[in-house]
Formats: C-alpha cells, structure tokens, sequence
C-alpha cells in the first residue's frame, strides 16, 4: 500500500466522490482543498488487491482497532515534494481512497473520507483514519492536536470505526445534510472530537 500527500487531484478522485457520497462535493468545491491549510492523502493499493481480508471475509481491523496511533504496516508514504509519483508506476496501483483534513492552529477537522465503495469493507477507511492520527499525533502515540468530524446520523459503519478510534459525540447539528432520498428529511450531523489527554 502506499499513503501519498497529493498536490492535484485525478478522475479517479472525482469518480470516487461522486460514487461514495450521498452528497458528493463539486469537483470545483474539491480543488479548493489543494489550498493552504488542507491536505489531502490517498491510499493506493495494487491492482487486484485484497488486504485485510480473511477466511470469513471480515477484515481484520475491525476486530480491535487502536485508540492510540499505530504505524501502518507494509505502507509506503510519500510526500508532496517526492519525485517519484503514483501515476508513473503504470496500471499497478488503484486508489482506493483519500481523505482531507483542514488545519488551523492546534485544531484538525478532518472535512472529508471515502473509499471506492468496490473496495469496502476491507480496512481502507481504518488505515486512511489511522494516518490521520498519526499525523497528529507524537512519537507515543498521544494527540498533538485536537480533532474534530462531523458524520451523517445514519452512517452507522463510519460511526463504528470513529468511535473504536477514540472519538466521542460532542454536539449535533439537525437538518444539516441533504436528504439521502428523493423527497426525504434533511439529516443530522453528528459532530465528534477525539482530543488529547490532559497533560
């Protein structure tokens, strides 16, 4: 696997936004977050790939994810500023997902997830949250920074893996989403923080 920072965004981004999200962001609305203060990291795994699966198809993080940061294993991550680039390695590698984080001082909201929805279910979303952390976090595992989300009431799978990974409801935001259906009710926003301990 390999956890790239990106310095522009590909089709194959966009596709996945727009097939992952009930209300996908516009591919206008995405490039913006190529400015300063926001990041945005992809996962690309190879063709074909089948990582975290097991005999009964269940992937194996989600038995016991970490509270703390783990380094992520078998992961190559390159910076912005390397040479060496996803799109030179041929038809080897997919995206499989991305995630974008904005910063502002001590404050990291993480604005945006979503994983190929033909690759879930397989510990994607996990390794993407898991480097997050990692990024904010020291050499211990613990926060450098405090971290803020928000989540869609009914997206009960993303609620699971954000609460394995320390995160706690802070407040909601009623009628915030879009519908999810033609014609359905505007949905909630569950906001939630993971922050660090108390020194």
């Amino acid at each position: 696997m390999i956890l790239a920072t990106e310095t522009e965004l590909t089709p194959a981004h966009f596709s996945i936004e727009q097939a992952a999200h009930v209300a996908p962001w516009s591919d206008n609305v995405f490039r913006q977050c190529l400015g300063a203060g926001y990041v945005v990291r992809s996962l690309y795994v190879p063709a074909g790939d089948s990582f975290a699966h097991n005999s009964s198809g269940k992937h194996e993080l989600a038995k016991d994810e970490p509270t703390k940061h783990l380094p992520t294993k078998k992961c190559t991550h390159l910076s912005a500023s390397e040479p060496q680039s996803i799109s030179s390695r041929s038809g080897a590698w997919r995206l499989a997902g991305y995630y974008v984080a904005h910063t502002v001082a001590d404050e990291v909201t993480l604005m945006n997830i979503a994983v190929d929805p033909a690759l879930q279910g397989r510990g994607y979303g996990a390794v993407l949250l898991n480097d997050l952390i990692g990024r904010c976090a020291d050499l211990q595992g613990e926060l450098r920074a405090r971290l803020f989300l928000e989540v869609r009431e009914s997206n009960e799978s993303a609620l699971r893996l954000y609460y394995r990974y320390g995160f706690s409801e802070v407040g909601r935001r009623p009628g915030y989403y879009p519908a999810a259906k033609e014609n359905g009710s505007r949905e909630t926003a569950i906001v939630m923080a993971r922050l660090p301990l108390e020194a």
